[in-house]
């Protein structure tokens, strides 16, 4: 039911395990192969990069150290479709779902996999997982969603080139508070998901870095000419305070918003121009949020 058991990681075991890996393999000399890098390291984690590396795990191996103590896992190099060299398997993602299958894995990595949201309901409930890549995987709004169960452990999660990610995902991207990386570079998340994502974001006490199509990017550089940046009183910069400004103080701050903007107009009715400057200024603030997190990953950088 539960699978071989490697809790100790004993040689014999782990010995065993080849042989029978050369039988699931056979004719690619995968037992003298495996022997020679376990003489750097005698462990499943061993067995297990060898055979990712070398584009060789399918279910008959998953199944084999689904009971193991590896802590890191990539399928990209066996699953990808390579010219059609690579096939998925429909049955090889239950594996992860079986009683007491990889429960100390902490990073996986899906990049360049079709997957599916089916597939993705059978990586719900590993117990630690905390990095997860799925660059490049064709996942969508509903796969991240699913996602959202592994929101305790989940720290660090890729879905760059993804585009049917859009906007309606970003609800349950900030559920997921427990995040400190995030990359949704090149999805069709626009700027005003990303104004949302980084609002979400902006009272956690955990500090985030995260990874903003280039449409966000190109459009932060341009901020300047959109508004007026830098507010010195008695300009005001909260849209809470719109309502309490008299006709010409509402004047006054969108003439000087109009200043850098020309598309910007400073006439109509009091209540006209309250809430054009509360919108101005709201967006402003989501602008300067994303602009905050994306200096912080230039620290990083640095």
């Amino acid at each position: 039911l539960f699978g071989p058991f490697f809790g100790l990681e004993r040689s014999a075991d782990i010995l065993d395990a080849v042989k029978e890996i050369n039988q699931v393999l056979p004719g690619v000399r995968i037992k003298d192969r495996l022997l020679e890098r376990l003489k750097c390291q005698m462990s499943c984690q061993t067995v297990l990069d060898f055979l990712e590396e070398n584009g060789y795990l399918n279910t008959r191996i998953l199944e084999l150290f689904r009971a193991s103590k590896i802590t890191r896992l990539s399928l990209s190099e066996s699953l990808r479709d390579a010219y059609g060299l690579n096939l998925i398997e429909d049955h090889l993602f239950p594996v992860f779902s079986k009683p007491n299958s990889f429960l100390c894995l902490t990073d996986l990595i899906l990049d360049g996999i079709p997957l599916t949201a089916t597939m993705l309901l059978h990586i719900q409930h590993l117990p630690k997982l905390s990095k997860l890549s799925l660059f490049d995987s064709a996942v969508d709004d509903e796969c991240i969603y699913l996602l959202v169960a592994l929101r305790r452990t989940l720290s660090d999660l890729n879905v760059s080139r993804n585009p049917s990610i859009t906007g309606d995902a970003v609800p349950a991207l900030i559920v997921m508070d427990n995040l400190s990386h995030l990359s949704i570079a090149e999805t069709s998340i626009e700027v005003p998901g990303a104004r949302l994502l980084a609002k979400g974001y902006n009272n956690r006490c955990q500090r985030i870095t995260i990874d903003f199509p280039e449409q966000c990017c190109e459009y932060v550089e341009n901020m300047k000419n959109k508004y007026l940046l830098d507010l010195p009183p008695p300009l005001i910069t909260n849209p809470n305070l719109c309502d309490r400004l008299s006709v010409a103080a509402l004047q006054r701050n969108l003439a000087a918003h109009a200043e850098v903007n020309r598309s910007i107009s400073a006439r109509g009715t009091k209540d006209e121009m309250g809430e054009r400057l509360r919108k101005l200024l709201e967006m402003r603030l989501g602008d300067l949020e994303i602009r905050r997190i994306m200096e912080q990953v230039d620290e990083v950088v640095l």
